[in-house]
């Protein structure tokens, strides 16, 4: 059963637009393609355009909150024709600190934070870390909670995940992103300190940002969270043609290079782009909001 604060706000929605809302693949509903490892940060970006193809949706307002907006940035930055407007709830372009982007925990923090994740997964610890008020006056938040993450995934599993994160980056993508761009951020939410979206908004071209009141998850203050979300949805125009779009490049190997790599002890296949999964239960959800016009 649905915690209500949080089905309100999915009510809500869907009286503003069709909702599509997924899970990743590896998390919840989704499963993981047997022998598959964590999947990049584009290929959970590629299964958005899945399933939008399988919903019959061309276009469309993407919705991603905390780990599930880079996945959302990199969609609008690399299918912009079909990317209506974006809107991003105490999210992040990396979660580490790095030389021009302060607003990241050290990386040694990020560490004990993944042991944290392993011990607390499923328990009020965590719930009280999502959202330190609610959790702490509402015994009904917390058993919602818990028992969203225990069936999410294990422990082990989030831990996994969650340290996966440690090399996620999507800075560059950032000046991609061509179309109408939300970014909110709780004001006292320590989890995810607003810095991050300030980030986002001063590198995202025209990107509009705004404070949400309140220490807890976004969608405890509901009023104000509606507010501007009614407005953004309500000054969205057609799309135009963009000029330009994340694309992948084809690299072709220099004769005799691989054996060469494996002969240095450098695997092949190796990937750059390892990425973690998301905070706990279902606000992890990417969702989809096509506008109703």
């Amino acid at each position: 059963m649905g915690y209500p604060l949080y089905a309100d706000f999915l009510h809500w929605l869907g009286s503003q637009a069709r909702v599509i809302s997924f899970d990743r693949r590896g998390a919840g509903a989704s499963s993981t393609p047997s022998g598959e490892s964590l999947p990049s940060w584009e290929a959970w970006a590629d299964d958005a355009r899945a399933v939008l193809d399988s919903a019959g949706s061309e276009g469309a307002t993407l919705l991603g909150q905390a780990d599930s907006g880079p996945a959302a940035i990199l969609f609008a930055a690399s299918h912009p024709e079909r990317t209506r407007g974006l809107i991003l709830i105490n999210s992040v372009a990396r979660w580490s600190s790095a030389p021009g982007y302060p607003a990241g925990h050290p990386k040694e923090v990020m560490v004990q934070l993944s042991q944290f994740v392993q011990d607390a997964w499923g328990t009020d610890a965590l719930a009280e870390m999502s959202a330190p008020d609610l959790a702490r006056r509402d015994p009904e938040y917390r058993r919602w909670f818990n028992r969203g993450a225990r069936m999410y995934m294990s422990p082990k599993e989030a831990s996994r995940l969650f340290t996966y994160q440690l090399s996620l980056d999507v800075r560059d993508a950032l000046p991609l992103v061509q179309v109408p761009t939300l970014v909110l951020a709780v004001e006292g939410y320590e989890a995810i300190p607003a810095d991050h979206g300030h980030y986002l908004a001063e590198h995202i071209a025209g990107a509009q940002f705004a404070l949400l009141p309140g220490s807890d998850a976004f969608y405890v203050e509901l009023v104000s969270l509606r507010d501007h979300v009614a407005e953004f949805l309500g000054g969205l125009t057609p799309s135009v043609e963009p000029d330009r779009a994340l694309a992948a490049i084809l690299f072709t190997d220099i004769v005799d290079s691989t054996a060469r790599a494996s002969a240095l002890g450098i695997a092949s296949g190796a990937t750059s782009w390892k990425l973690m999964t998301r905070w706990p239960a279902r606000s992890w959800n990417s969702t989809a909001a096509e506008s109703l016009r």
